[in-house]
């Protein structure tokens, strides 16, 4: 399972002891209440206005949880009354990075990197004890599950064991660890500690003897988060690498193995077991939380990736190997071509929906430009952002590309100018921005870098030159209104455009004159672009589906179903063996032409292939001569994974085959459960 709806990383994650919820803290500045045996928000995001939250934990009876707060504050929330105001516990004077409540539910402890840890009475809401400690970068405290101690790492590698009520010391300082500690948990019996540093280690130390007893290595970056699970013979880990891992301990505790369960997106932060031990729950730096099945030890399938809105555009690399998406969901992301995983954490930095995200040629840069009015520069290869955002002051803008040398930056706005960058720079070209009296929608660069195209609102496409910003001719009046898409043939001879009226038309370049008219679709055009051999064109419409047409002659080739909702963005991969597309229903489907071509030539259709070539009608999977095959349910139709779509991207995926014994319909159909269908074809 995976829980989606934080719009920003993820710190904490927490299950009541009940097990029914789970709660989780996040840069966003939200508390988020989950059920666990859904998936579906409890109730709506506790916001308290206190900056990010950075630790979340349920009261032992359940009825609250307290939040760590970016600003000091410590925030405890009722959940029996929503989201009303929480109660507000100040003294802290900088961010709070762990909160605990006693077992017995009479205390909460916090601790900030203020340097204290502050004790509070639950009944009262006053605070008790305070205990001062050098300021650090990473503070954390925990109670032991019988009450006794409160541990903390105040003195950087030297764990302090203090007694729960006092908060005097007991016992000789644990020291050991090598860099920072970071975390601790206890062993259910309160006999063992565990505690996790920056370089990575994790230690178990003997209370009654105050000795370090093993020493778990496999993490390579610093370890944020340890928890033993309720048998004591397994703990759980989160590391910086990106990785969780499941240890299970050997009965002398004196040695353990471990195996990695889950690849997070980025960072993993925060990891805990259900209070059953059956599963367990990570979050990390990809805003969102992986829950999967721990019961038995076994390594269990990853969480699919994918966006979290709708997919805005694609783009692809110059080699074809990586696909880059941005998304309503604020991030930019980038994919594997082949295996469709993420190549990169999700490029987060923008504050409001990204509209389009491109790769330079060289595979250096990916731009991105978003509603948040900034065009944003990431490093190809680490996802780190470049410079400052090139601030665009206008709040809707639509599109960005780079130049084919990939020494500028075209945008497009609704202010009805485009806009010409100077990558190195930063600064806008010399001609800059050009003025086209109209909303612009979209904008190109062609292959020989001479020229630049942009469509408007009122249906004209704009040419100029690229070296001077002086006009070719005169807009053409190429659609009645909104032209949504241009794109250059790979010789830059002509244009296709595309447009809310459902028309398609190419042009030509030197003259100005149309050359194609293609009026089949019923629906505003969002995409269309060449194959790079010239041969087809490619379509993508707000009626969810997407043509392959002859670019010579307009003949429609092919007609894709798959997608739910409006597809967004079509492309062509380098090879035109491939077709990328990306929708509002979340999802990138990577599609074969091949396959596509083969299938358009057959006269026969398989009960798998009826899925593409004809849709669904009413939910239904359709025959040869109309015959209700399948009825697909609503919520699974965004994620059907079939011939001639070779990939889909999606926190979603349904894979339909069909038996090898072949279809069961009439009056056999109930024979898909029987002994007549090898059970794993049912």
């Amino acid at each position: 399972m995976t829980l989606s709806g934080h719009e920003d990383k993820v710190y904490s994650v927490a299950y009541s002891p009940d097990g029914q919820f789970m709660g989780s803290g996040s840069v966003d500045g939200s508390v988020r209440i989950w059920e666990t045996r859904t998936g579906d928000e409890a109730m709506s995001p506790l916001r308290s206005g206190d900056g990010e939250v950075y630790s979340v934990s349920f009261s032992p009876n359940g009825k609250n949880i307290a939040s760590g707060t970016q600003f000091g504050v410590v925030c405890i929330w009722n959940l029996g009354t929503g989201p009303a105001d929480p109660r507000k516990l100040m003294g802290h004077s900088n961010k709070i990075q762990s909160v605990v409540y006693s077992p017995d539910g009479l205390r909460l402890a916090s601790a900030s990197t203020d340097g204290t840890i502050r004790l509070w009475d639950t009944a009262t809401w006053q605070q008790v004890k305070v205990v001062d400690g050098p300021e650090m970068p990473y503070v954390s405290v925990a109670f032991s599950p019988d009450g006794q101690y409160l541990v903390s790492n105040f003195d950087g590698h030297v764990i302090q064991l203090r007694d729960a009520i006092t908060t005097e010391s007991v016992h000789q300082q644990l020291r050991g660890h090598t860099s920072n500690v970071i975390s601790f948990s206890f062993s259910p019996d309160s006999a063992i500690l565990a505690s996790s540093s920056a370089d990575g280690d994790i230690r178990l130390w003997d209370l009654k003897m105050c000795t370090c007893i093993s020493t778990l290595q496999g993490h390579s970056r610093h370890v944020g988060a340890i928890q033993f699970a309720p048998d004591a013979r397994r703990l759980v880990s989160a590391s910086y690498d990106d990785t969780v891992r499941l240890w299970t301990l050997q009965d002398n505790i004196a040695g353990a193995s471990s195996i990695v369960l889950d690849h997070h997106a980025g960072w993993a932060y925060s990891v805990t077991f259900s209070p059953d031990g059956f599963y367990v729950a990570s979050a990390g730096a990809d805003p969102t939380i992986h829950v999967w099945n721990a019961g038995s030890g076994q390594s269990v399938s990853r969480p699919l990736a994918g966006h979290d809105g709708a997919v805005r555009s694609v783009a692809l690399s110059s080699d074809g190997a990586l696909i880059i998406s941005a998304s309503n969901d604020q991030s930019v992301q980038v994919w594997d071509m082949q295996s469709g995983q993420p190549r990169l954490a999700p490029l987060m930095g923008h504050s409001a929906i990204v509209t389009s995200a491109v790769m330079s040629s060289d595979q250096r840069l990916i731009a991105s430009i978003s509603r948040d009015s900034t065009i944003r520069l990431w490093d190809a290869q680490t996802g780190a952002v470049i410079g400052e955002p090139l601030q665009t002051h206008k709040p809707s803008v639509c599109a960005v590309v780079f130049s084919p040398d990939a020494r500028w930056l075209a945008s497009a706005f609704r202010d009805k100018t485009v806009c010409v960058w100077n990558v190195a720079t930063g600064k806008p070209s010399g001609f800059s921005p050009l003025d086209c009296g109209r909303a612009i929608l979209s904008v190109n660069f062609s292959p020989n870098g001479e020229l630049i195209a942009a469509g408007d609102v009122a249906g004209r496409i704009h040419v100029w030159r690229s070296e001077s910003g002086q006009s070719v001719y005169e807009p053409l009046q190429a659609h009645g209104s909104f032209t949504r898409s241009i794109m250059f043939s790979p010789d830059s001879s002509r244009i296709v455009s595309g447009a809310r009226d459902g028309a398609v038309r190419i042009w030509d370049v030197s003259t100005g004159q149309q050359l194609v008219a293609i009026e089949s679709h019923t629906s505003p055009v969002h995409s269309a672009t060449y194959s790079t051999d010239s041969r087809y064109i490619v379509t993508g419409s707000a009626d969810n589906i997407i043509r392959l047409w002859d670019a010579a002659t307009g003949d429609l080739v092919a007609v894709l179903h798959g997608h739910c909702e409006v597809v967004n963005s079509v492309v062509f991969a380098p090879d035109s063996r491939s077709i990328v597309s990306c929708s509002s229903d979340q999802t990138i489907r990577v599609w074969d032409v091949e396959a596509v071509l083969s299938m358009s030539s057959s006269e026969e259709t398989s009960p798998v292939e009826a899925l593409t070539s004809a849709g669904l009608v009413d939910g239904w999977v359709l025959g040869p001569s109309k015959e209700l095959l399948l009825w697909v349910p609503p919520d699974y139709r965004a994620h059907i994974h079939v011939p001639p779509c070779s990939n889909i991207i999606s926190r979603h995926r349904i894979v339909v085959k069909e038996s090898s014994g072949g279809l069961h319909a009439g009056t056999g159909w109930t024979l898909c459960w029987g002994n007549a269908a090898p059970a794993n074809d049912v």
